[in-house]
């Protein structure tokens, strides 16, 4: 597996947290999938063995990964709550509770 592929994933996964912190539905999705296909492609490219720089960069990136683990849920969970909340109080009250 090359380098290049590595610091590719570590790229996608930082896009994806500025897309999370940025709070554009569009750039997240489109985020998502650009590091869903730099983990296929690192994920093909492991079928050979790692080298030991490959492979600290891949346990270097684990924080990372971790932290963006995080951050969707935290995002889920407030989509859900959201969601609850409208439902809650119904369609009438549904400006005031995103105008916030």
């Amino acid at each position: 597996m090359a380098r290049e592929q590595v610091q590719a994933l570590e790229q996608a996964f930082d896009d994806l947290r500025l897309a999370l912190g940025g709070g554009d539905p569009a750039r997240m999705i489109s985020a998502g999938e650009a590091v869903r296909l730099a983990c296929e492609t690192v994920r093909t490219g492991a079928g050979a063995e790692l080298d030991g720089e490959t492979r600290l960069a891949l346990e270097n990136l684990l924080p990372m990964v971790e932290a963006t683990r995080v951050h969707i849920n935290l995002a889920a969970d407030d989509a859900r709550q959201r969601i609850d909340l409208l439902a809650q109080q119904g369609i009438e009250t549904a400006a005031a509770t995103y105008a916030r």
